[in-house]
């Protein structure tokens, strides 16, 4: 290792100055960084500013809690502006710049056609800051590129650049002056710029003339600056699970209508050095949230101390991303923590329709569904069907009453339970009736106006049917309601029955139309059978009753018929009932009818057949004795 003293290198025409650092060299066993915050950096491209919680390096004398990285192989210190070109001029640039060995490189490319792209990022722990620069090739040339590092140690404000073998290529070179290089800011009188050195790797100049793999330059400062350390800033919420510290640059997302009293924020500030120290805020899109920026300052004051801000609600409409940048100071170094709030979205309502039970999509056709009510007669109306509007949504839905068009009329809209507000998790409802006022095929469309969307759809149908003519159903039954039915052209057997005597049958006649039934007087067509009669009309689900009585007078067998005109249109008139019976011996005194008809037949069997059984015995008994 060696170690030279280098006199401070002014811009051309300034006069030479005392020196800020010494510059010393030597081996070094290169190690890649295990962990590092990477950055996205494209050709050309800059990190912005970054301020890691608690980095202050005192740089030239000053003091910076900020710095950035440019892919072009640099750093400057603190937060200037302006666009560096990827040559860097430490005279003319922005100035306080950190070169290891700037170049055009380009982090989008594969150094030597390796597996990943090059990288850039940072770290810093335990007041050292190192900036890597992994595997970049030179822009054009993916054979040469660099793999370095800038180590920047708060302690003892040294600065230390260390070169590893770039993977897969050649290191990178620069025959330019100030290649590698520091330099305070360009707004300084003279402006100081110190150059790297390491004999036959790195010129006096700065110029880097072979790459100096496995090697290190070092920036020691040559007379120590009193260290002050900057204050530091912490913030913690409890998101309902306990106390939570934050990170810098770190991103709360919350929920619309979040309280900042709910969040619970401490905002703490303290100061190694006990400085007292104040406390400024900026908080970005306020609006009418209520936060209050006061409550998150304080005028400088002894550390350590805190806030509790509370006041505002995180309810823009819209769902927006809010900044809070704390700035605390102790009268000679700023800390500056950041952090978002990102707020969801106000809740909307959802619309969600269902008929009857069953969802609908707006739009629907009506066909298939329990909103088509089918054939109606014209003149009558259908059930009632209940159209139900749920509001599945966050917040409320405001729905307008359904406007009708097509077969407007044809349609009866009830409205009156229906609500035009409902709110999140509850529904509404309305009714809708077919009543047609003419056949056919009828469709109406109903628009359904809301918050929450286009207008809700919904098509129903059905068909007008002409009603049928009113008109009489006859309904013809033996002995009574219950009986067996009987058809025009049926029978009636009235069996056996003494002559003198009679039996009667019931027969029952219905009207189970919608009109007036009007029979006229049963007629038979034999004196053994006489008829009842009838009422000139039998209205509309009304009954009546006729007795059909048979007594012969002459032995045989009797077919007659009953018979009864109607102004039923679905059957012949006259109504026909064919009845037959049959007559056997000879009735008592007084005849008789039904039961004792029967009796009497009954008997006159059985004595024919005693008869006949004697006539049997008698023969048998003949042949017995051979007669």
């Amino acid at each position: 290792m060696r170690s030279m003293l280098l006199l401070i290198v002014l811009t051309a025409g300034a006069s030479l100055s005392a020196q800020s650092y010494t510059v010393s060299a030597g081996s070094h066993t290169y190690a890649d960084l295990s962990t590092m915050t990477a950055l996205s950096l494209g050709y050309g491209g800059t990190s912005g500013v970054i301020s890691p919680t608690g980095f202050s390096f005192n740089y030239f004398g000053t003091n910076y809690s900020s710095f950035q990285v440019y892919a072009s192989g640099y750093i400057v210190m603190g937060s200037a502006t302006g666009t560096p070109t990827k040559a860097v001029n430490h005279a003319s640039g922005v100035g306080n710049f950190v070169s290891p060995l700037w170049g055009d490189y380009n982090p989008q490319a594969w150094l030597g056609w390796a597996s990943t792209w090059g990288e850039v990022g940072y770290r810093f722990s335990a007041g050292v800051l190192v900036v890597e620069w992994k595997n970049i090739p030179s822009n054009g040339n993916n054979m040469v590129g660099v793999r370095m590092q800038a180590v920047l140690d708060t302690a003892n404000g040294t600065i230390e650049f260390r070169y590893g073998a770039p993977q897969g290529g050649s290191g990178y070179t620069n025959s330019s002056n100030y290649a590698c290089a520091i330099s305070n800011p360009n707004t300084s009188s003279p402006q100081q710029v110190v150059a790297g050195s390491d004999g036959s790797y790195v010129s006096s100049n700065g110029a880097v003339n072979t790459y100096p793999a496995g090697r290190y330059i070092r920036f020691t400062p040559l007379t120590p600056q009193p260290m002050n350390i900057p204050p530091v800033v912490t913030v913690a919420y409890d998101p309902g699970t306990g106390s939570t510290l934050l990170v810098n640059n770190s991103t709360i997302n919350v929920a619309y209508g979040t309280s900042v009293a709910s969040l619970a924020f401490v905002v703490a500030v303290n100061d190694s050095d006990n400085d007292d120290c104040s406390l400024s805020a900026s908080i970005s899109n306020i609006g009418a949230t209520g936060l209050d920026t006061q409550e998150w300052t304080k005028a400088s004051a002894p550390v350590p101390y805190q806030l509790q801000p509370g006041s505002g609600t995180f309810n823009t409409a819209g769902g927006v991303t809010h900044n809070f940048t704390l700035t605390a100071n102790d009268g000679t170094d700023n800390t500056v923590f950041n952090f978002t709030v990102v707020q969801a979205a106000a809740p909307a309502p959802v619309l969600e329709v269902a008929a009857g039970g069953t969802a609908v999509s707006s739009g629907q056709a009506a066909a298939g569904t329990n909103r088509d009510f089918g054939s109606v007669d014209v003149g009558s109306s259908s059930g009632a069907l209940t159209i139900t509007l749920s509001n599945t949504g966050g917040s409320d839905l405001t729905v307008n009453t359904p406007s009708v068009g097509g077969a407007s009329t044809e349609f009866v809209i009830d409205t009156s339970s229906m609500s035009g507000t409902v709110s999140a998790g509850n529904s509404t409802s309305f009714t809708i009736t077919f009543a047609p006022t003419s056949a056919g095929p009828k469709q109406a469309q109903l628009a359904l106006a809301n918050n929450a969307g286009a207008d809700f759809i919904l098509h129903v149908a059905g068909t007008g049917a002409n009603p049928p003519v009113p008109a009489p159903v006859l309904v013809v039954r033996l002995g009574g309601a219950a009986g067996p039915l009987i058809t025009n052209g049926g029978g009636i057997d009235f069996g056996a029955v003494t002559i003198g005597g009679n039996a009667q049958r019931t027969i029952f006649v219905q009207n189970s139309g919608n009109a007036n039934l009007t029979p006229g007087a049963p007629q038979s067509s034999g004196a053994e059978y006489t008829a009842g009669t009838l009422p000139g009309t039998i209205a509309q689900g009304a009954s009546a009753t006729f007795t059909i009585t048979y007594a012969p007078t002459a032995a045989g067998t009797h077919n007659r018929t009953v018979t009864f005109t109607h102004n039923d249109g679905t059957t012949a008139t006259p109504f026909v009932i064919n009845v037959q019976g049959t007559a056997a011996g000879t009735g008592g005194p007084g005849g008789g009818g039904g039961g004792c008809v029967a009796g009497h037949g009954g008997f006159a069997m059985v004595l024919l057949m005693l008869v006949a059984v004697m006539g049997v015995r008698s023969r048998r008994h003949r042949r017995a004795s051979g007669q």
